[in-house]
């Protein structure tokens, strides 16, 4: 069986606001299944290894759920967040965005807002 785990990308460490609404989110997860934080530091739009290894990650089954600070964090284009929604939802993975208060679970093909 594969162990799953819940990703985190996109938060920065000055951001303590941020860090501390993902971790009080993140909560109620940590005993069903495992954290792994995937964060950037100093890289351009085109060249993001870590969300790379997050989308191979994800490809190899071990992502249940992908939090992001904001939606912007995955894509800074419409037609790029498109791309990475189709791809989460191919791969059943879902996705919470605690900034915009989204959150999608594509296993049930549901979509909420706060």
């Amino acid at each position: 069986m594969v162990t799953q785990f819940i990703a985190v990308y996109g938060f920065e460490e000055n951001k303590q606001k941020d860090l501390e609404q993902c971790d009080s989110f993140l909560n109620e997860f940590e005993l069903k299944y495992g954290i792994k934080r995937f964060e950037e530091k100093d890289v351009e739009e085109d060249d993001r290894p870590e969300l790379a290894n997050l989308q191979m990650d994800i490809s190899e089954g071990l992502v249940t759920l992908v939090v992001v600070s904001s939606l912007d964090r995955l894509s800074k284009t419409k037609n790029g967040l498109k791309g990475y929604l189709n791809f989460l939802k191919e791969h059943n993975t879902g996705l919470v965005s605690l900034k915009e208060k989204i959150e999608i679970d594509f296993t049930k093909c549901k979509v909420q807002t706060s």
